[in-house]
């Protein structure tokens, strides 16, 4: 099972650096394609990783293997969060999918670490899924920001045109009786 595991997250990893490494092919191509596939391809790495994670802790248990499977998963949560802040709804999906396999199944445990460890995980998840939500607001809003610097800097650098214009023909007028 968890050579299959392995095998799932070599490939999720490869379909993620093929669309890296084709993104500005594809992207020019077809941007709507392009978007489909990373949404696609991201939610299936989030319920791979999830999936492998849950399956190290049902099948190991608590121990050096899962704690690192674990502690992986949380990274991915970290790291993703701000790579797909712009996609609209895609990065909470992602954060969902990625927990949704772990946390009731630690939860509903019978052995206490365990399901201190849910807990824990819970407590992360919602963490990651407002921090989401914080870096989703935040980017849309910088990214109206820098608009707005754009067209302030277009309206000064006319306004320095035309204020070069004026000068030029007032000092003309001026030698010019």
């Amino acid at each position: 099972v968890l050579f299959r595991s392995g095998f799932m997250l070599a490939a999720t990893s490869v379909g993620r650096l093929y669309l890296a490494l084709n993104f500005k092919k594809m992207y020019t191509t077809s941007s709507q394609l392009w978007r489909w596939l990373f949404s696609i391809e991201a939610i299936v790495s989030a319920l791979v990783w999830g999936g492998v994670c849950a399956l190290a802790l049902s099948s190991i248990g608590i121990d050096t293997t899962s704690v690192m499977v674990m502690l992986s998963t949380a990274v991915i949560a970290a790291g993703s969060i701000v790579s797909l802040s712009p996609a609209s709804r895609l990065g909470g999906v992602f954060v969902v999918l990625l927990f949704l396999p772990i946390i009731p199944f630690m939860l509903f445990s019978n052995e206490a670490l365990k399901r201190g460890i849910g807990l824990l995980f819970l407590t992360f998840f919602i963490l990651m899924f407002f921090m989401w939500i914080r870096l989703h607001a935040e980017y849309w809003q910088a990214l109206s920001v820098r608009a707005e610097l754009r067209r302030a800097k277009e309206v000064a650098e006319e306004a320095n045109a035309a204020k070069g214009i004026f000068i030029a023909s007032v000092s003309h007028e001026l030698r010019t009786p």
